[in-house]
């Protein structure tokens, strides 16, 4: 019968106030734990790595997430991890999730500024589209047959 081992706390390194890692005395790092720390630290050297703000958000682009490095951290270093280092990984956090990619659109360049105007007030195309400069126009992907129909009734033709 297969038993798994503890996953206790490790205490392979010490979190420093400054962002630094440093390898305790004595301790070699696995490869595994190596390869997961240089998803979101750089080697500084031998024995000290830095938490990268670049390397995080790589990371979290990649799909990792925040509470994944903090768990890492939590149950290889020895002590708890200083409120700064919590804070700059949350503000990091906070930062990716101001931001979101919402759906493929179709920017539309109008050739003046007040037929842009026209066609993104209009009570059918106002609704399915939406004002991205003084004479450009964003139309979400799904919504662009719509789009060309209320740009007919307005005696406009979409090129294709």
């Amino acid at each position: 019968q297969y038993e798994a081992e503890g996953t206790g706390k490790r205490e392979l390194f010490a979190v420093l106030p400054n962002l630094e890692l440093a390898i305790m005395s004595g301790k070699e790092l696995p490869p595994a734990d190596e390869c997961v720390l240089e998803s979101f630290a750089g080697r500084r050297s031998d024995h000290v790595w830095k938490i990268d703000a670049e390397r995080v958000m790589n990371l979290l682009d990649a799909g990792g997430s925040v509470r994944d490095i903090e768990a890492f951290l939590q149950a290889n270093a020895t002590g708890g991890l200083p409120e700064n280092v919590l804070r700059f990984l949350r503000d990091i956090e906070k930062k990716t999730a101001a931001v979101k990619s919402m759906e493929d659109a179709v920017l539309i360049e109008v050739g003046e500024e007040a037929t842009a105007a026209l066609i993104a007030h209009d009570s059918q195309a106002g609704k399915i589209c939406y004002p991205a400069g003084p004479n450009r126009l964003a139309v979400p992907q799904k919504n662009l047959r719509a789009f060309r129909g209320a740009m007919k009734k307005l005696g406009y033709i979409l090129p294709r």
